[in-house]
């Protein structure tokens, strides 16, 4: 009877001791942030194609910035929803100068956060005048199964006129 307890004794301790395989799975298209300072720099560059999008005008490279199921929240206006929304929307917008600086970009993951202050000049669409704005950004990325970061959500308002 001591010997059938003393192996059920040394069985529990060497169970115990065992070390057990935890499993961990990664989803296929998960990417893995391997150097901040690249996944930032690629952060800026999207954002870079996106000013230079607006200026241009072009509505098909403004819309390649942004995810499918992006969603923009203007500034005094409802929000805008997916990639058919964005285009009807953008056609609307008379931008022929901006500048986006880049405040704040922080990176979680595959989904990024970064912070803009914006300038530049739009025309008025009944009078055609020049008008210039100053405004600020939030902008939600999400890195790409390609490797690409796009704008999933974003958010901009005015900023308070100097007195």
């Amino acid at each position: 009877m001591k010997l059938q307890f003393v192996i059920l004794a040394l069985t529990l301790v060497v169970i115990a001791c065992t070390k057990k395989e935890e499993t961990i799975e990664i989803a296929q298209d998960a990417p893995i942030t391997v150097d901040p300072e690249a996944e930032k720099s690629a952060i800026q560059q999207a954002i870079n194609n996106y000013g230079i999008a607006l200026i241009d005008g072009s509505a098909d490279d403004i819309i390649n910035v942004f995810t499918n199921d992006a969603v923009v929240l203007p500034n005094n206006n409802n929000a805008v929803v997916g990639v058919s929304e964005l285009r009807e929307w953008f056609q609307t917008l008379n931008l022929f100068d901006i500048s986006l600086e880049s405040q704040d970009i922080t990176v979680f993951g595959d989904h990024a956060v970064a912070w803009t202050e914006n300038s530049g000049m739009t025309k008025d669409p009944e009078t055609g005048e020049d008008v210039p704005f100053n405004s600020k950004s939030l902008i939600l990325l999400k890195k790409e199964s390609d490797g690409s970061w796009k704008f999933y959500r974003y958010m901009f308002n005015d900023n308070a006129q100097e007195q």
